[in-house]
C-alpha cells in the first residue's frame, strides 16, 4: 500500500531557490523550464496537480483548469491583477485564488503618485528639452504644471491599492472622491467622496485609475469617457491596459482634450518602442513596474508561496480573493 503519496504543485512560472527548496520539502514540485511556460508546457503539466502558482503572463483559463482535473484545489498567481484566471470556471469548481493586492497596495499607491507627480509637473518633457537645450528658456512660465495639493483627485476603484493611494494623497491637501460599483466603507472611513463616473470625469484634476479589469471595466475609458474630462485633467493608468482604448487616449492627448497622461500599463505588454504614445512629450510611459522594489518582490513571493502551502494543508489563504 502506497502512503505519504505527496501532492503535486506546478509553477509556471520561475521561482528562487529558497522557494523551491521550501515546497519541495511538502509536496512534488515542478517548474517550468524557462521564465514561463508555453502553452504546450503549461498543459502538459498540470494534471493532476493540487495547486497551479502562476503569473499574469500564465493564461489560466477554462481549457487548463480541465486538463488539471478534479485534483485542483487553488491557483496562486504571483501578482495583484486576476484577470489572468478564469473566475467563473474557478468559482464553479470550488478552486480557490490567491493574489496579492494586500501585499503590493503601499509600494503601488506610493509609485502612483510619484507618476502623478511626474506627469503633472512634465518630468518628461522637461527633462527632454533639457537634452535639447532647451533650459536656456527658463522663464515664469517654463514648464508650468499641475500640482496635487488644492486638486481634485478621482480615483476609479477604491480597492485596496485605491484605498493606500487615498490614504496618503490626504497629507497632500487634495479632495479626494472615487467611483465604482457601489458606495464602501472603507470611503467612509477615509472621508472621501463617493460619486458616479460621470460626475469623477466632469471635476477632477486627476482621474487615477486602479479598477480590476472585467468585462465592466474593458476599455471603458474611450472617446465618450475622455470627452467629459477636463482639458486640464491629467490621466493615470496603473490597473490593467485594456482598460482604456489606447487610440481614444492618443486621439485625446494629441487635440488637447485633456492634459496629460501616466500609464504603467498598456495594450500589448511589452509595447512597441514606435507605438504612437511613446513619442507624446505629455505621455509618461512606464514598463509595468509599479510594484517593483526588492523588498515587495520579496514579499510578493514569499506570500504566493505561503498561499500555495495553504491551499496545501486546506487551510484559509493568506491573500484570498473572494469568488
Amino acid at each position: 500500500m502506497q502512503t505519504n503519496i505527496k501532492p503535486k504543485v506546478y509553477s509556471a512560472c520561475r521561482l528562487k531557490e529558497d522557494m523551491v527548496k521550501v515546497l519541495n520539502s511538502v509536496c512534488e514540485f515542478k517548474m517550468c523550464k524557462g521564465e514561463f511556460a508555453t502553452r504546450d508546457e503549461l498543459i502538459a503539466n498540470v494534471p493532476g496537480v493540487k495547486v497551479i502558482h502562476c503569473l499574469g503572463k500564465n493564461k489560466i483559463n477554462k481549457e487548463v483548469l480541465d486538463a488539471a482535473g478534479p485534483s485542483l484545489k487553488a491557483v496562486c498567481t504571483g501578482s495583484s491583477g486576476y484577470d489572468h484566471i478564469d473566475l467563473v470556471t474557478c468559482k464553479e469548481r470550488h478552486i480557490r485564488v490567491g493574489h496579492l493586492c494586500k501585499v503590493i497596495a503601499a509600494c503601488m499607491a506610493e509609485f502612483t503618485i510619484g507618476l502623478m507627480i511626474a506627469t503633472g509637473r512634465r518630468f518628461k518633457e522637461a527633462m527632454t528639452d533639457v537634452e535639447r537645450g532647451g533650459w536656456a528658456n527658463w522663464g515664469a512660465n517654463y514648464m508650468n504644471g499641475y500640482q496635487l495639493m488644492g486638486s481634485t483627485i478621482g480615483i476609479v476603484g477604491l480597492g485596496c491599492i485605491g484605498q493606500e493611494i487615498a490614504l496618503r494623497l490626504k497629507s497632500f491637501g487634495s479632495h479626494i472622491k472615487y467611483t465604482g460599483p457601489q458606495r464602501k466603507p472603507e470611503g467612509d472611513a477615509l472621508k472621501i467622496e463617493y460619486v458616479t463616473l460621470h460626475d469623477l470625469l466632469q471635476t477632477s484634476d486627476f482621474v487615477v485609475v486602479t479598477c480590476a479589469l472585467n468585462e465592466d471595466t474593458k476599455k471603458m475609458f474611450n472617446r465618450k469617457t475622455f470627452d467629459l474630462m477636463k482639458p486640464t485633467s491629467i490621466f493615470i493608468n496603473v490597473a490593467r491596459g485594456d482598460v482604456v482604448d489606447q487610440e481614444a487616449l492618443y486621439e485625446a492627448l494629441t487635440s488637447q482634450k485633456i492634459f496629460a497622461a501616466g500609464l504603467d500599463v498598456a495594450t500589448p505588454e511589452p509595447l512597441s518602442g514606435d507605438h504612437p504614445l511613446v513619442s507624446l512629450e505629455n505621455c509618461v510611459l512606464l514598463p509595468h513596474i509599479g510594484s517593483s522594489t526588492v523588498v515587495t518582490r520579496h514579499e510578493m513571493t514569499k506570500t504566493s508561496v505561503q498561499n500555495v502551502l495553504a491551499a496545501l494543508d486546506d487551510k484559509p489563504l493568506p491573500s484570498e480573493l473572494q469568488l
